[in-house]
């Protein structure tokens, strides 16, 4: 009875001792593969199959109670006929034989004991089965516990490898970060330094625009000024004309005052004074036309060099409106590049601060995983336990077997002697 009692407190254990391991093996293994983050179907099949362990736990248990007790009860009825058999021993044959007669049906009670021995040895049986069966389940799962504390040391070593590249990845992303920041700052200069060119080439060309207003307005007067001194120079014609017309006259009265004689003597005087402011006339107007020919020239020399200006100022306005148009588009690249690096820059810092969430977290996980690799080996030794307390269970149903089918043999024979006594009693009294 107390090797029954402790054969089934050690079964409760060796039970709850497998369900705890399957269910700590399948939580270490779905955790390994990936968690259960935002996974459904993980929890449903991780909830399912505690289940199921559980069912086929409790199952078995229920199986393993029920062989014990019929074994329980198998023990119990040999204890009582053994205690009948140290009687009939102790007692003489004459009381053993009065006990005989005072209990008619021995032999049916040692028979009912007999069925008992019989079933209680079939238990023992049934229960040296599923010990080796639970054993060699046991080990199996030993055997996979092992293959999973290997898989699990190299999940490790491949965790911590992805950890160390991370850390390069994160440590490279956090320069090249840095670097873009420089080149954003740099561009958001040179954007800037674009700007003020394209307004300072917009100022040129206003500049040249007012400039070319000028010297047209310039050439202009020029050419005005030209035409008055081509009048001018119509009217000193006009003047010179006059002039030699006047000399001619006052060569014609000197004549006729020479034929007057003396009567024409002041005649010929005021004659010669015409002549004279006529001839003076002729000389300035030739000076002024001279003058004049001089400022056509020079006007001329001017108009030119000031249509050479005001070609240039054209061909500088041009020169500044493809400039213009030049920094136009380098300030609307600079612009989108300017842009594109900001934006550049913002998504490397993003991406930065995850690698470095992801950094965290594969360090965390580098820890998680070496404490369930802690655990593995910990359930690994544990399952190592129970294989051992499986087969001392093993051992201990082969030893109730053995027991129960020495007491059915011994139930035997002493069965045939109490028989071979009845005959003899028989004969006796006949």
């Amino acid at each position: 009875m107390v090797h029954l009692n402790k054969l089934h407190k050690k079964l409760q254990n060796v039970m709850l001792i497998a369900v705890i391991s399957v269910m700590v093996i399948s939580l270490a293994t779905v955790l390994l593969g990936g968690g259960l983050d935002g996974n459904l179907f993980l929890w449903a099949g991780l909830a399912l199959t505690w289940v199921v362990v559980g069912a086929v736990a409790f199952l078995f248990h229920m199986k393993l109670i029920r062989t014990l007790r019929e074994a329980e009860e198998g023990v119990e009825a040999e204890e009582l006929y053994l205690f009948d058999q140290e009687s009939i021993q102790k007692n003489s044959f004459a009381q053993f034989l009065h006990a005989i007669h005072s209990k008619p049906q021995p032999v049916e009670v040692s028979g009912g004991n007999h069925n008992q021995q019989a079933e209680t040895a079939e238990a023992a049986n049934h229960l040296q089965v599923s010990a080796s069966e639970t054993s060699a389940g046991v080990e199996e799962i030993a055997k996979t516990m092992q293959d999973l504390a290997s898989n699990n040391n190299d999940q490790v070593d491949a965790i911590k490898s992805i950890e160390e590249s991370l850390s390069f990845v994160f440590f490279n992303l956090k320069e090249i970060s840095e670097s873009t920041q420089f080149v954003a700052e740099s561009s958001s200069a040179t954007y800037t330094n674009a700007k003020q060119g394209n307004t300072a080439v917009q100022k040129s060309m206003n500049q040249m625009d007012l400039i070319g207003q000028d010297v047209q307005s310039s050439k202009e007067r020029i050419e005005a000024l030209g035409q008055k001194t081509a009048e001018i120079e119509q009217i000193l014609l006009q003047i010179t004309g006059i002039s030699k017309q006047t000399n001619l006259l006052a060569l014609n009265a000197a004549i006729e005052a020479a034929r007057a004689g003396e009567h024409g003597r002041g005649f010929s005087i005021v004659a010669n004074e015409v002549r004279m402011l006529a001839e003076q006339t002729n000389a300035a107007t030739a000076n002024i036309q001279k003058l004049i020919v001089e400022v056509q020239e020079g006007s001329n020399d001017a108009i030119s060099a000031i249509q050479q200006g005001a070609n240039s100022v054209e061909v500088g306005i041009d020169l500044n409106r493809e400039i213009g148009s030049v920094f136009k588009t380098i300030n609307e690249n600079a612009q989108e590049v300017d842009e594109f690096i900001q934006d550049l820059s913002e998504s490397i810092g993003e991406l930065t601060g995850s690698m470095e969430d992801v950094s965290n977290t594969m360090k965390e996980v580098s820890t998680s995983a070496v404490e369930s690799n802690g655990s593995v080996q910990n359930a690994a030794a544990v399952i190592e336990e129970l294989n051992a307390s499986m087969e001392e269970i093993y051992a201990s149903a082969e030893t109730l077997a053995n027991v129960t089918n020495q007491q059915v043999e011994g139930e035997d024979v002493m069965k045939k002697g109490v028989q071979v006594v009845s005959e003899d009693e028989q004969s006796v009294v006949a």
